[in-house]
């Protein structure tokens, strides 16, 4: 039992380590720009829609996602950059050209629409800038 748990608090280090690690770049990241603006998704209920699998489940259930949020919230604090957290709804879903809202499998999404190929991730990144330049009247 003992060594049950000095390898879980092992794993936890591992885990922490990792996201300071991650937390510190993306902060870096955004620092080098003149006004640097963090931005994520709400993750609240995240949880609630994935159901892939007892397996699978078990995996995404224990991902740190909101640590890693805090992280990223108090390091941006004290480099004085703003964190902004945005509505997740369709961002890798929609069509960052035309906007057309489609049914994605994978990880590459293809608008049927406007025929754009483009990476899943990379497309729901640029709906998440297209949102906070919306709400903030940059364009």
């Amino acid at each position: 039992m003992d060594v049950i748990k000095r390898l879980r608090d092992r794993e936890r280090r591992i885990v922490n380590h990792e996201l300071h690690v991650i937390s510190k770049k993306i902060v870096e990241y955004a620092k080098q720009f003149p006004s640097p603006v963090i931005v994520m998704e709400k993750l609240t209920s995240i949880r609630e829609n994935f159901e892939k699998g007892k397996k699978l489940n078990r995996r995404f259930h224990s991902l740190p996602f909101r640590k890693l949020q805090k992280m990223i919230e108090y390091k941006a604090k004290i480099q004085g950059i703003k964190v902004v957290y945005i509505d997740p709804k369709n961002t890798s879903k929609t069509c960052h050209r035309c906007g057309y809202v489609t049914h994605v499998e994978g990880r590459e999404y293809q608008c049927p629409k406007c025929g754009l190929k483009y990476n899943r991730d990379l497309n729901a990144s640029i709906n998440i800038a297209h949102a906070l330049t919306r709400d903030t009247g940059r364009g």
